[in-house]
């Protein structure tokens, strides 16, 4: 006999919850183009995302986003018009009556954090980039937490122009504090855990 968990109409995904699974989507998305270089590690993560979401499959949207991003990195390369044409189908769908504008730019932000953090490499151009979008969202997120302390750290490390080790793993360390690394494929709560207690 099915279990509830079995049935069919388990395998549903609430409008809160898609729009959050979307924006999330966009921000790893956007953390893994900021350096213009997508590796392998990073479409694991995108393979990552879409065996999460499997169970909805044929619920809109992932019905049209599943297939779109398994034909974008069936070659193990993900070019920058395939990445816009998914963040295009994600803002076609996104709702946002469930959450306020903030909360939306923060789970983007988190979704940021995590592509940023998907190859396990942060680098000075992902950092350089960081501050960019922190500041062109500096109107909505200001006032909130953590954009402004992700904000001050990005600022006092990049006030320099000399990025050190030990600030990129501050950063590293801090960012992973917004990712849930069991839907993570690369990132360890382990190893984040160890650049806290440096």
């Amino acid at each position: 006999m099915a279990t509830y968990e079995d049935m069919d109409y388990q395998k549903y995904m609430g409008k809160a919850e898609t729009d959050k699974a979307l924006f999330t989507l966009k921000g790893i998305l956007q953390g893994i183009a900021m350096d213009l270089i997508i590796n392998e590690s990073e479409i694991e993560e995108l393979q990552n995302w879409i065996s999460i979401h499997e169970t909805y499959k044929h619920q809109s949207p992932f019905d049209e986003l599943i297939p779109l991003i398994s034909e974008a990195i069936s070659d193990m390369v993900l070019e920058q018009d395939e990445i816009e044409d998914i963040i295009w189908v994600c803002d076609q769908f996104k709702d946002g009556k469930y959450y306020e504008l903030t909360t939306l730019s923060l789970q983007l932000l988190q979704g940021i954090f995590h592509g940023l953090l998907a190859d396990g490499v942060l680098s000075d151009v992902e950092i350089i980039k960081l501050q960019e979008w922190l500041e062109s969202n500096a109107d909505v997120l200001s006032g909130t937490y953590p954009f402004d302390e992700i904000y001050s750290l990005v600022t006092s490390v990049l006030k320099d122009g000399i990025i050190t080790e030990d600030e990129r793993n501050m950063l590293i360390a801090f960012m992973g504090d917004f990712i849930d690394c069991s839907e993570s494929y690369n990132i360890s709560q382990n190893e984040i855990n160890v650049l806290k207690e440096r």
